[in-house]
């Protein structure tokens, strides 16, 4: 890398994080690209603490040895290093999402928990092409190719809520990054993962070493993309700002809304009220908003949301039959964040509670509980949560406890999509 591109990265970390207390969160593995985007970061980051995040996933033997390595290197350069370890137990499928999801988890905590709301990832222009080339070979539309963006709002959900993604060094290559390792005399962990065939990840590597053309092809057709994505995101971001997120995560749009309303919008609305990590396919909502302007049209469900007239205009909720049906109860450990159901994060003072849906508890209110709750849309109180010791319902986000804090995060979510024009999934 080039003292000319070291310049611009200076200039992009002062403006990107203007405050010279403001703590600066590194995602750090050992590897030769993680290493030099944590030298680069302590180089010019001035007073501002540098955390490195290393995860020790416990997928290969011996894992535990290299984290304890990364974390020693990361301090002998000047960096507070911190060291998660991953509890997965017996996996057998899906290692890679499983572990992709977990990493972000534990990261995504540490952030929250140190009030940083970005983590910066030492993404390449090399793992750029390797992705492009992946979601090609998965025959991945149009917005599948714009590939990654430099700034992401929570790609991965919830486990990166209120945390921006940054890749810096995402228009330099891997050659010029490990550059700035072997001139600054830092050795680097080479994964011997990276050599498995079976990783379609390393397929996509070979693929690309093979085809010296098939690298450049690809990340123009991703800049183009990119760029077709970015002019979208601008007319989708006034109509979403004028959603108003109602209390128990739902909406209602008017039927004038309709003609302003692009599929884009309506996707975003979509998988923050069901709280899913993924947008819609667009296809399918395109087809929602042809059908919701036809004077038939009386309820359908999409994206895990139910999309209802009512009120000369559309109730759109939580959609809750299959979710209802499932009626899983998921534990509360005390004092520990918990994201239920992708919508609400609990946070309680004391063990021995889970929450669940809070419909089928009904029955336990009291009268005036019971108007509370009827205060609430038909269709939006089915989709709240109640928080159980037992069988016994202690707390609703109406039924003040206080061991029992709620945070509906459907708002919170769709504002930050809709203010960020970087907040693509990818």
């Amino acid at each position: 890398m080039t003292e000319a591109a070291q310049a611009v990265f200076a200039t992009w970390l002062r403006q990107t994080y203007p405050n010279p207390a403001e703590s600066i969160a590194v995602a750090f593995s050992g590897g030769g690209d993680s290493l030099a985007l944590l030298i680069l970061t302590l180089r010019h980051a001035g007073p501002r603490p540098v955390y490195a995040l290393c995860v020790d996933h416990a997928l290969q033997e011996g894992s535990a040895k290299i984290i304890a390595a990364a974390a020693a290197q990361a301090q002998r350069l000047g960096a507070v290093a911190q060291t998660f370890y991953w509890h997965h137990g017996t996996i057998t499928s899906g290692v890679q999402e499983a572990a992709r999801k977990a990493r972000y988890g534990l990261m995504g905590d540490f952030c929250r928990e140190n009030r940083m709301d970005s983590l910066l990832v030492a993404h390449s222009r090399d793992d750029q092409a390797e992705t492009l080339w992946m979601r090609k070979q998965c025959g991945g539309g149009w917005r599948a190719m714009a590939g990654m963006s430099a700034s992401s709002y929570a790609p991965v959900w919830p486990q990166l809520r209120g945390v921006t993604l940054r890749r810096p060094l995402l228009e330099w290559g891997r050659e010029d990054i490990r550059a700035i390792c072997r001139d600054a005399g830092e050795p680097w962990y080479d994964d011997p993962a990276n050599e498995n065939n079976d990783y379609l990840r390393v397929q996509a590597r070979m693929a690309l070493a093979s085809d010296p053309v098939l690298s450049p092809v690809l990340l123009e057709e991703g800049r183009k993309m990119r760029a077709r994505r970015d002019g979208e995101a601008r007319g989708v971001q006034d109509w979403l700002t004028e959603i108003d997120i109602v209390d128990g995560g739902g909406t209602h749009v008017d039927q004038a809304a309709l003609h302003n309303m692009s599929a884009p919008a309506l996707a975003r609305v979509l998988m923050c009220i069901s709280g899913h990590p993924h947008m819609a396919d667009m296809a399918r909502v395109r087809a929602l908003i042809d059908a919701m302007v036809e004077p038939g049209y009386n309820v359908q469900t999409l994206g895990g949301c139910a999309i209802l007239r009512q009120d000369k205009g559309f109730i759109i909720a939580r959609e809750t039959g299959r979710w209802l049906a499932q009626n899983k109860p998921v534990k509360l450990p005390a004092h520990e964040p918990v994201v239920f159901d992708g919508r609400w994060e609990i946070v309680v003072a004391r063990k021995g509670l889970h929450a669940a849906p809070l419909w089928p508890a009904r029955g336990q209110l009291s009268k005036p509980q019971r108007a509370q709750l009827h205060s609430y849309n038909a269709h939006i109180r089915r989709g709240l949560v109640g928080v159980f010791e037992g069988r016994d319902m202690v707390a609703t986000p109406f039924i003040p406890n206080g061991d029992v804090t709620y945070r509906n995060l459907v708002k919170s979510r769709l504002l930050k999509h809709s203010a960020k024009l970087g907040a693509a999934p990818a």
